[in-house]
């Protein structure tokens, strides 16, 4: 199944996403954990100060009570609680005893109610106890249920449960004192403390998200040039393993060239002599031409080899110090190319500048390279056409631009181009691209396909220039 391609930004955006989620929810969680720990010390410090209004008091009526003989514990804690429930924002009030029997109420209540039992624990241990009512019915002062929701008329209030403890020791509490406060000033309270753990918390995710972003793209960036630059040296290495074949290939095929240009040439020189022998003969006149059309195939095969040995000897032995101008490399490709231009009916044009300069060993290589590519180009034009040979410098830099107006090359050549074996001619081996590929690299220069359409192609050659004397 085909793998559809993915956007390289999809996998760095998905993980900060992620991250970013998870980081937000850590925040959110951590924020309404510290929340609700502010609000129970708010109520911590609410019923503590009640709890120490009302044991001042409570000791206070104590000596009071004492003074007029009067020693009624319930009359003591009444006396208390009423004190205490003078304090600002309080609502009603309520006394229970030891057992958890309604004593007394202001305002006054039904006798029976029960104390509640959610803060008997806390009270028998000698702990006040306030719980916040957000949105309470006035009705709860009263005595009757606490009911929690948006009615309208509703009004925040605090419900604050004291144990009433005697000052002259004892660990059991004489009594619970039960008070109904206005919970506007700890509901504003409240609200202030969320306004600031919110904004607190939305800075805190801000700047660490920013941070965290700025670091991932900072990480990813790096791993995405680190993954090209393994791409790219991954592209070189399979690039010089292929380089490394071809040229052991070449290399076998130039050792097997050089065997048969050693046993060739001494034949072939031989063959020479006999064919322009036969030349001289009184012949019939039809023999003759044949004769002179062999004496010429030789003397240009003998003319190839000559100039594939001096190649090869400048190659071992470092060749001549000249140079060579590349008008004179395009005026040599047209010498060696004028039969076949006259037999294919396509016309050799070319055109270049005085003062462009080559050494001998570029120079000859060139002219390998260039005899093949405007070779190919005249077999491929059609009859009438023209195959052009255009130089020029670019800086340090030769280039060679051959051009004709063939069909382009096929598919199958341009997908396996510079590889031997490779041939759109019939009965051709594909070697001749390959090896003037090679060839070009071995002048330090390079061997471009630049067009390749129904309109023609064009191939471009680019050698190092002489240096400057």
């Amino acid at each position: 199944m085909k793998a559809h391609p993915t956007s390289p930004w999809l996998v760095p955006v998905s993980v900060t996403a992620t991250v970013t989620l998870v980081f937000g929810l850590l925040v959110g969680g951590l924020t309404l954990k510290l929340r609700s720990e502010l609000h129970d010390e708010v109520l911590r410090r609410e019923a503590e100060a009640i709890h120490a209004v009302a044991q001042m008091q409570l000791g206070a009526a104590e000596l009071h009570l004492t003074d007029v003989g009067v020693q009624d514990p319930v009359q003591d804690l009444f006396a208390a609680v009423l004190e205490s429930s003078r304090l600002r924002g309080v609502l009603a009030v309520r006394l229970y005893d030891e057992k958890g029997d309604l004593r007394d109420a202001l305002p006054v209540l039904d006798e029976t109610a029960p104390m509640p039992a959610w803060w008997i624990r806390f009270t028998r241990q000698n702990q006040p106890i306030a719980r916040f009512h957000p949105e309470a019915p006035l009705e709860s002062v009263y005595g009757l249920p606490v009911q929690t929701g948006s009615r309208r008329g509703n009004v925040p209030l605090l419900e604050v449960a004291v144990p009433l403890l005697a000052s002259k020791g004892g660990q059991a509490p004489l009594g619970v004192a039960h008070y109904w406060i206005d919970g506007r000033a700890v509901a504003d309270e409240f609200a202030r403390t969320d306004r600031g753990l919110a904004w607190q918390a939305g800075a805190a995710f801000t700047v660490s998200s920013l941070l965290v972003v700025a670091v991932l793209a900072w990480a990813f960036s790096r791993l995405e040039k680190t993954n090209r630059q393994l791409r790219v040296q991954g592209a070189d290495l399979a690039r010089a393993n292929q380089e490394l074949s071809f040229a052991a290939k070449t290399a076998a095929v130039g050792a097997i060239s050089s065997h048969l240009i050693h046993e060739i040439k001494n034949p072939l020189i031989g063959l020479e002599g006999f064919v322009r022998y036969q030349v001289g003969k009184p012949n019939d006149p039809a023999a003759a031409e044949t004769w002179r059309e062999a004496a010429d195939a030789t003397r240009r095969l003998r003319d190839m080899i000559n100039q594939v040995v001096s190649i090869l000897r400048d190659e071992t032995y470092g060749g001549l110090d000249y140079r060579m101008s590349a008008t004179e490399v395009v005026h040599t490709v047209h010498a060696r190319l004028a039969d076949l231009s006259a037999k294919t009916g396509v016309v050799f044009s070319d055109e270049t500048p005085e003062g462009i300069e080559l050494t001998a060993r570029t120079a000859n290589l060139a002219c390998l390279i260039l005899v093949n590519l405007v070779g190919n180009g005249m077999e491929a034009a059609p009859r009438g056409s023209m195959v052009r040979l255009n130089a020029g410098k670019d800086g340090q830099q030769v280039r060679f631009t051959v051009s004709d107006s063939g069909g382009g090359l096929p598919a199958a050549v341009l997908e396996f181009l510079f590889h031997p074996v490779t041939s759109s001619k019939q009965g051709g081996s594909g070697i001749g691209l390959a090896i003037s590929h090679q060839l070009a690299q071995q002048a330090g220069g390079e061997l471009q396909l630049v067009r390749s359409d129904p309109q023609g192609t064009e191939f471009v050659l680019t050698v190092p220039a002489a240096p400057a004397e």
